[in-house]
């Protein structure tokens, strides 16, 4: 019996309604519940809808829009998805089942393919192939944060199937404040969820990464213009670093018992290291300029 009625996928969206147009048709005869929020100036002109389909116009920034897909979410399970992304059902029911079956897990991702079109052909690759689970020593939400960047674990994290309860504290947590850099976000919510409890890889395709769109720049007040490398590394922004590790850190406090020294040292090295990494590899972009 499928379990596809107990999931609701959002699909925050800004000016690329054909795209919605693509999910209503994709989605229409599942049981999935579909909640699409559309910041768009003008509402798509839509007839009757699919009973499980929920299109909600709100042209407000993207902020308060994922603050409401908390509040509309009443599901057991929630999954975010882009609006020219694609999830196969097939997939999302293995995450599902795992679920059900390993209750102390918070969420599940399967398998990811990236797929773009070029010339009239659809080619596809692998996203995140080195996706593996923790080993069984990591147990706790500190182990896990000392464990962050355990092979692809960053990069398959935001697209699965987690329990609605932990995924909407999530959401509420990360889009609370605004920065100046877009990308930091993604690190906010992958860090709450991966405290939350385990996420587990499923030996099943699941997530559908599209290339056919740029990614949104400037619009519905997401800033993409600042590179993460200049925002982590420039004096300009350490006001905003320091309280986007305060929050985080209030955050995971909040769902935990952990103290806040041990918190601190684990977002403090999880921070660390990421800015490592983009460093080098600013290093790498720059060396291809001479």
């Amino acid at each position: 019996m499928s379990r596809l009625g107990d999931l609701t996928i959002v699909i925050p969206s800004f000016g690329r309604q054909d795209f919605l147009t693509r999910q209503i048709s994709y989605w229409s005869a599942s049981e999935v519940n579909l909640l699409i929020l559309d910041g768009s100036e003008r509402a798509m002109p839509l007839g009757s809808l699919p009973s499980r389909v929920n299109y909600v116009h709100m042209p407000t920034d993207f902020f308060q829009r994922m603050q409401a897909a908390a509040d509309y979410v009443t599901t057991p399970y929630a999954a975010l998805l882009g609006d020219d992304d694609l999830y196969l059902p097939s997939g999302l029911e293995a995450c599902i089942e795992h679920l059900e079956r390993e209750r102390r897990d918070v969420g599940a991702v399967g398998r990811a393919m990236y797929f773009f079109e070029q010339e009239g052909q659809v080619f596809v690759s692998e996203k995140n192939p080195e996706s593996s689970n923790y080993p069984p020593t990591v147990m706790t939400g500190l182990d896990r944060l000392r464990d962050y960047y355990h092979p692809g674990k960053i990069g398959a994290i935001a697209y699965g199937v987690f329990r609605a309860t932990s995924w909407k504290d999530a959401i509420r947590a990360t889009y609370a404040s605004r920065y100046s850099c877009g990308y930091v976000y993604d690190t906010f919510l992958r860090t709450t969820l991966t405290y939350a409890g385990n996420v587990s890889v499923v030996e099943s395709v699941t997530w559908l990464c599209s290339g056919e769109n740029p990614p949104i720049v400037d619009s519905s007040s997401f800033n993409r213009k600042l590179d993460l490398i200049d925002w982590l590394i420039d004096e300009k922004w350490s006001t905003e670093r320091a309280h986007f590790k305060a929050s985080l850190v209030d955050a995971l406090l909040a769902s935990g018992t952990d103290s806040r020294a041990e918190i601190e040292r684990a977002v403090g090295e999880i921070l660390r290291v990421l800015t490592e990494r983009y460093t080098e590899k600013l290093k790498v972009r720059t060396s291809h300029l001479f």
